[in-house]
């Protein structure tokens, strides 16, 4: 009877011990994933933020070209 009740108890402690492991992977996980998310929405405004510069040089450059023209 002992062994069967120290079985159950070290199962039940694995069991436990699995679980909090689990909990704080996906804890983890989450965090990375809103870490990620964090990142890619800034990597997004500087993305526009270039393409507006690019397009004010585009302007810039164009209207260069047709005062030389002129």
């Amino acid at each position: 009877m002992g062994l069967k009740r120290e079985h159950r108890e070290n199962l039940n402690r694995l069991s436990r011990d699995q679980e909090v492991a689990l909990f704080n992977v996906r804890g983890e996980h989450a965090q990375w994933l809103a870490e990620a998310d964090e990142k890619n929405m800034q990597l997004e405004k500087r993305l526009a933020r270039l393409q507006q510069e690019l397009e004010r040089y585009k302007t810039l450059s164009d209207i260069q070209v047709r005062q030389k023209d002129i």
